[in-house]
């Protein structure tokens, strides 16, 4: 079992994932809908690609942050306030984080690869960080919908929604 590189365990009611801690060869792995509050045994799953963790229990990302080979990581509808655990997961491309609690996104900027954003219903008020991101240009896809932003004419949200629009991204709001 040590040499698979794809799993999809989807709605098992998984808690404990320490029988996986061993599967070192994974690619990908979906753990979606299940009671999943603690991701440390993924600590060691180094060669992780894909990773979704939608529909859990999950408040801590730091046992995601030996990830570095991410490309893809979802964790929508989870309990998440804190993201700064992703900064040294500077491969990833997509990034989704939809239904959360986060409010600070600063982290953001330490992510030069990322593509497609997903940041929708969660606490964000300050987009600045997003300026940082290079990548965030051309083909690139941000959504920022059911936020706490303001978007009236003339605020500054709206001006940095402009320029990463200028830079061929597409953003909904």
């Amino acid at each position: 079992m040590t040499s698979l590189t794809q799993v999809n365990l989807w709605g098992n009611e998984i808690q404990d994932l320490t029988p996986l801690a061993g599967l070192e060869n994974l690619e990908y792995l979906s753990l979606i809908d299940n009671q999943i509050d603690d991701v440390t045994p993924l600590s060691r799953l180094t060669n992780l690609k894909k990773l979704w963790l939608d529909f859990n229990q999950i408040t801590d990302l730091s046992p995601l942050a030996s990830l570095t080979s991410l490309e893809h990581l979802s964790i929508k509808m989870n309990q998440v306030d804190d993201i700064s655990a992703l900064s040294p997961l500077t491969g990833l491309k997509t990034l989704s984080l939809v239904f959360n609690e986060i409010s600070d996104i600063s982290v953001l900027a330490d992510l030069p690869n990322l593509e497609k954003l997903d940041l929708r219903h969660n606490q964000i008020a300050d987009l600045a960080p997003l300026l940082a991101s290079d990548n965030l240009g051309p083909g690139s896809e941000i959504d920022l919908r059911h936020n706490s932003l303001d978007l009236s004419p003339t605020s500054r949200t709206r001006e940095i929604i402009a320029e990463l629009e200028a830079r061929g991204g597409e953003v909904r709001y």
